[in-house]
């Protein structure tokens, strides 16, 4: 089970960090490439569900680029709080909406894209989070995480085991974990889901894979 309270706590320290920044909310990184590969996909018109949002700028940014309307949770207050603020401010509110909830446990809506950007490593229980999630995914599920294999996974558990450590001595419950992205994309092919387009980022990984239609739908 995953330390909910632990990662609430350690997301809303986050978000007033964050928050405090000159772009609060703006897409960088990895979640650009993320990003890139959704549109590649296709979001025109599209819903979307992101779970473990943020501050909700990837959210918010795939209305920009085309979706008819999205959705973000998170198990952070602070950070819905900063999310639904800056949707306000930027005149999406009729599109996007934000709201406290699990991922891993939450009755979600189904929807054309679902996204984790940087969520499964939250999890020490991958498996609950992706039974949870891939049903509600219509067409498209995509995710970012650390890679977990060669120089690259050995750097993500080097990066992730001295951030573990910092928490520990800083008194925060919250833990990242490297998890086998083998199993991962192993449970989503099972779901019916087919790999489209993939790519790595330093120790980070990108996933997108569409949903296969059976032959008699």
């Amino acid at each position: 089970m995953a330390d909910i309270e632990g990662i609430s706590r350690c997301f809303d320290r986050c978000a007033c960090a964050k928050t405090r920044r000159r772009h609060p909310g703006r897409v960088r990184g990895v979640s650009k490439a993320l990003l890139a590969l959704l549109e590649r996909q296709g979001l025109a018109e599209a819903t979307v569900l992101e779970l473990g949002c943020g501050l909700g700028g990837l959210t918010r940014e795939t209305i920009r680029r085309g979706a008819a309307r999205a959705t973000g949770i998170d198990l952070s207050p602070e950070s819905i709080r900063a999310a639904t603020r800056l949707a306000a401010e930027e005149g999406l509110t009729d599109r996007v909406a934000f709201s406290v909830a699990d991922g891993a446990s939450a009755a979600l809506d189904p929807q054309d894209l679902l996204v984790l950007d940087k969520v499964i490593c939250c999890y020490a229980a991958w498996e609950d989070l992706l039974e949870n999630s891939l049903g509600a995914a219509r067409r498209t599920y995509a995710f970012v995480a650390p890679v977990s294999w060669g120089w690259r996974g050995l750097a993500a558990k080097i990066a992730i085991s001295f951030g573990n450590a910092f928490f520990r001595i800083a008194g925060q419950r919250y833990r990242a974990f490297v998890h086998d992205l083998k199993q991962v994309e192993s449970r989503i092919a099972e779901a019916s889901f087919q790999r489209m387009a993939t790519t790595t980022q330093a120790i980070l990984f990108v996933g997108v894979y569409a949903r296969q239609r059976h032959e008699t739908e």
